[in-house]
């Protein structure tokens, strides 16, 4: 199961290196002495390198969890196989005793009529 701290913690961590990485391309283009095309340039360069890492990052933590859910159904499957062939069997089982124990009342039964004939 996925844990909330986790998720918590990963959305921080995507925050924080987008944060980082808009703050740090703003100052430094901010900084540079270019013309005002050049820095509008640099800046929607910047936003796009940020955009696709965010994207990048986006589709590895999809990735991992569609691994972990594919691993979770396995396991469910798996438990659900063992606790179905456990009830087959058990079902199984009771059928068997109920089999025996109509015999044995039958045989009784027989029995005690045998009794009143002779």
């Amino acid at each position: 199961m996925v844990k909330p701290e986790n998720s918590n913690n990963s959305a921080v961590t995507i925050g924080a290196a987008v944060l980082g990485a808009v703050v740090g391309a703003t100052v430094g283009v901010l900084f540079a002495p270019n013309k005002g095309s050049e820095t509008r340039e640099k800046l929607m360069s910047s936003a796009e390198d940020v955009a696709n890492d965010v994207n990048q990052k986006m589709k590895d933590k999809a990735a991992a969890l569609r691994a972990k859910a594919d691993k979770l159904e396995g396991k469910a499957t798996d438990k659900m196989n063992e606790v179905a062939d456990d009830v087959k069997q058990k079902a199984g089982d009771l059928q068997e005793t109920a089999k025996d124990k109509v015999q044995d009342w039958s045989n009784n039964v027989k029995h005690k009529m045998d009794g009143f004939k002779a």
